[in-house]
């Protein structure tokens, strides 16, 4: 239970949201998903912020 909240602040990303990455990584792609998932979302949220993707408002 406190592994989301943990890996949710290293990588800048909500609990709830590292939860549900975390989980949909693992069912679709295994122990990798389940640590690259995360990860990833953060990358992309980041590259949202400094305005190079245009993903999330």
């Amino acid at each position: 239970m406190i592994e989301p909240k943990l890996v949710g602040q290293q990588v800048g990303l909500h609990p709830v949201v590292t939860l549900i990455s975390m989980f949909v990584g693992l069912h679709f792609l295994g122990f990798i998903g389940m640590l690259g998932l995360p990860i990833t979302i953060a990358l992309l949220r980041y590259l949202n912020d400094k305005g190079i993707v245009k993903i999330f408002k």
